[in-house]
């Protein structure tokens, strides 16, 4: 579901599936990030745990980022 708003799939020329953020990425762990928020599809605190797990740092805007996702999920949640 959130997946579709971050990245966005397509099939090249050769068959092979390719992703691309639509986001526009400060720093390459903030893409990490994101791909672990897209692909996990889970509460906030594993989507958390996934990341510190593959030893990126979770501060400054990734832990804004974090945050945003944990606030969406909440709502999307209570409200749906």
């Amino acid at each position: 579901m959130i997946d579709s708003l971050i990245v966005s799939k397509y099939t090249d020329a050769q068959g092979d599936i390719k992703t691309n953020l639509k986001l526009e990425l400060g720093y390459e762990s903030v893409g990490k990030v994101m791909e672990k928020i897209a692909h996990t599809n889970s509460d906030p605190q594993t989507v958390r745990a996934n990341i510190q797990s593959s030893g990126v740092e979770i501060y400054g805007s990734i832990e804004k980022i974090l945050d945003a996702y944990e606030m969406i999920y909440r709502f999307l949640a209570s409200n749906y």
